[in-house]
């Protein structure tokens, strides 16, 4: 029972038509924001029994206003007044202005996940790379760091970069850096082979989807054929992707449905790896020994890893 002046919670025991029931502490918490127009309150455990999960409670809402000098719910008459609610009988119709439906509280989705990466590391699995000399190329393909934010029907992947741009006007928001976004799924088989950059996944993971997102292409690939030049089955819906250049991110959400609606996020794993799109040529951009004003340095492009940054494998707990 919360209102302006009062804050007093009650037990079900002894609750009849006149009596609320029996009254007990700690009470609610109860804060206000005016200007986002909301009210926020607080229900310590040990007020409601200490229950050792929250999974399954039920909560109904209503409102109504309370009459301060007098003590008592406004008045409700056939006509209103002033102070008083029009359009009933407050003797025996219900003192309800609104009321919610019933609000089941649903079993909890796997806490978000945050993981740093080391800033300037962007050089290659060994590395030796260089990037391209072009003043375009800086940070975009260092990653810095990785929010995993799995819900119902998302896994929400927040990705904060060395530098985000969008200097050659691409339509998903930024430009030099082609993620690689390999999932590995719990309980299922998957490849090993990392298609088209010449190298294999680390060790005990194997992929099941892999999302290719870059500045002007968003792809989604199920294992399935998967070998060192296929990407695999091309499967539907592809990520949802925004970039928010200010705070230097880049945000990839998965779909439960595009990943074959998996009960549960706990336990799957995540691989990120980053390299360079050359739109132009639809193809990697090249790695050569000595490196050019568009490829990068330190390697050969046939043979070695087109992995300038690369994270560490991410779990979902």
């Amino acid at each position: 029972f919360i209102e302006g002046w009062n804050n007093r919670l009650y037990a079900a025991e002894g609750a009849a038509v006149d009596n609320y029931g029996t009254s007990t502490t700690p009470v609610a918490e109860v804060s206000s924001a005016l200007d986002a127009g909301t009210i926020t309150f607080i229900f310590p455990g040990e007020g409601l029994g200490s229950p050792e999960s929250l999974e399954g409670v039920r909560l109904y809402i209503t409102t109504w206003d309370w009459n301060g000098p007098d003590s008592a719910y406004r008045v409700l008459t056939p006509d209103g007044s002033q102070w008083g609610f029009g359009g009933g009988d407050g003797a025996t119709d219900p003192l309800i202005a609104d009321a919610t439906e019933v609000i089941e509280i649903a079993p909890a989705s796997p806490a978000a996940l945050s993981i740093e990466d080391p800033a300037n590391d962007d050089t290659g699995p060994v590395g030796v790379y260089t990037r391209p000399t072009d003043e375009s190329f800086g940070a975009q393909m260092d990653i810095r760091a990785v929010d995993v934010v799995p819900s119902d029907d998302y896994l929400e992947l927040v990705l904060t970069m060395g530098a985000v741009t969008e200097i050659w006007g691409p339509p998903n928001g930024f430009d030099h850096v082609l993620f690689h976004v390999y999932v590995d799924l719990p309980g299922q088989d998957g490849a090993t082979v990392l298609p088209k950059i010449n190298a294999n996944a680390p060790e005990g993971f194997n992929w099941d989807y892999l999302a290719f997102v870059e500045g002007w292409n968003n792809r989604l690939y199920a294992a399935e054929g998967a070998d060192a030049d296929n990407y695999g089955t091309s499967t539907t819906p592809v990520a949802e992707v925004s970039s928010d250049l200010d705070a230097g991110t880049v945000t990839i959400r998965l779909s439960a449905e595009a990943l074959g609606n998996p009960a549960s996020w706990s336990g799957t794993q995540l691989y990120i790896a980053t390299w360079d799109w050359n739109g132009p040529a639809s193809a990697y951009r090249m790695l050569t020994p000595d490196g050019s004003q568009w490829g990068f340095g330190g390697g050969d492009g046939a043979t070695d890893p087109l992995i300038a940054d690369a994270t560490a494998v991410i779990t979902v707990p």
